[in-house]
């Protein structure tokens, strides 16, 4: 899976039911821990759900049938009312998904996750499950457009982007000092301009992808001993870079989230018989690493010239 596609690649290899249904897992820009895959306080987003709606009771029971049967709860109205069900921190520091998976009941008898998943990535391991997991060097390309409407506003709050695991109030002085630090860090200390955009797409790549992907990385490494584990980072840019392209961005260095994509599958509106030789050898070389993954469980089989 890509993205939240390898988010639940990854949640399904966590679950209980994982051995009888998988034995390998390839997960391309996406981890279980990721911050935009859990929900955070649930039941809230329910009730405030239902309440943008029309039903304004807190029984479950009388929430759920409303949703299932009533009258006002229309796709139309459903998608009107989906962003709003987020309070303004959560549209100011994470991406606008408002419903994703939660941790379930455990005593339910069909629960999908019901631990924590940073729990279950530190638990000792009982199956092996080999994977393939990674990031593209550019996954903020992604998000650049946005921030780029938003650069004076990020200027005078780059608190925004200081990870919520950290258990501070966002006007804390800690938190900004840790502000500054980022400033610091990705652009010199200096305002944030547009000349600093490819400064910009690693702050983004990191606070959505690739933080989080490193500790799902650690937490393998170290407790999932049995299972072989191949991490890598892909940073190739060629002439099948749809997403750069339609974003206009082509000038951004590194690998846009997704773009790998086009290089693995053929994609609509690229002719199939006109290849750039860099970009066939591309091709050839992804192919045969996943398929050696799926196949052999190592993405570099003996016989193969690709370097590790």
């Amino acid at each position: 899976g890509e993205s939240a596609g390898a988010a639940s690649v990854h949640l399904h290899t966590l679950a209980s039911h994982a051995h009888k249904l998988f034995h390998k897992a390839i997960m391309q820009s996406g981890s279980a821990n990721m911050e935009w895959v859990f929900q955070r306080n649930p039941a809230r987003r329910v009730r405030r759900f239902c309440e943008l709606l029309g039903c304004k009771s807190r029984d479950t029971r009388v929430m759920l049938n409303f949703l299932q049967s009533h009258d006002k709860v229309t796709p139309l109205n459903v998608l009107k009312n989906i962003l709003p069900v987020l309070s303004p921190d959560e549209r100011r520091r994470g991406l606008p998904f408002t419903f994703h998976p939660v941790v379930e009941d455990s005593s339910s008898t069909d629960t999908f996750i019901n631990t924590p998943v940073l729990e279950l990535l530190q638990r000792k391991d009982t199956r092996p499950m080999p994977m393939l997991m990674g990031y593209n060097s550019a996954e903020g390309v992604l998000m650049l457009i946005n921030a780029v409407r938003k650069i004076e506003e990020i200027n005078n709050d780059l608190a925004r982007f200081v990870p919520r695991n950290i258990p501070l109030a966002t006007d804390h002085a800690e938190i900004q000092f840790l502000a500054q630090k980022l400033r610091d860090f990705y652009f010199n200390g200096h305002k944030i301009t547009y000349d600093q955009l490819d400064c910009m797409t690693n702050l983004l790549t990191d606070y959505h992808f690739m933080v989080d992907l490193q500790l799902a990385v650690k937490y393998q490494a170290k407790y999932k001993t049995r299972s072989p584990l191949y991490f890598y980072r892909y940073d190739y840019t060629g002439g099948r870079d749809l997403f750069k392209r339609h974003l206009q961005l082509e000038d951004i260095p590194g690998a846009c989230h997704g773009d790998e994509l086009n290089y693995l599958f053929q994609t609509p509106g690229i002719n199939p018989m006109k290849f750039a030789e860099r970009d066939r050898r591309n091709i050839k070389n992804l192919i045969l690493m996943w398929t050696a993954s799926s196949r052999l469980c190592k993405p570099s089989p003996a016989e193969s010239n690709i370097t590790k």
